[in-house]
């Protein structure tokens, strides 16, 4: 992951940091940072209903755009150079 390569590339020794994951989501992932040694954090939103289903709907339309930096980051036929570009506006008349 980019943090990863970002925290050992500032030389950040490893209890100074933590990667933070969503409970349910990527448990694969979870358990493979949490062998590599990292400090993994499972965490799980709660409060009203109201807020947390905005916070659900916020994390689907992350989740599931096509436009997802992170979908097209796994994409070898996406040019990562394009992928870290400034953002730009596009309007429609």
């Amino acid at each position: 992951s980019h943090a990863i390569a970002w925290a050992k590339a500032l030389d950040l020794p490893p209890q100074s940091w933590e990667i933070q994951m969503l409970y349910g989501m990527a448990e694969e992932q979870q358990q493979l940072f949490s062998e590599l040694g990292h400090r993994v954090r499972v965490y799980m939103p709660f409060g009203e209903a109201i807020p947390g289903m905005a916070y659900l709907v916020r994390r689907l339309l992350e989740n599931t755009s096509n436009d997802s930096f992170l979908r097209h980051a796994y994409d070898t036929s996406v040019d990562v150079a394009d992928l870290l570009k400034a953002p730009s506006v596009t309007l429609s008349p």
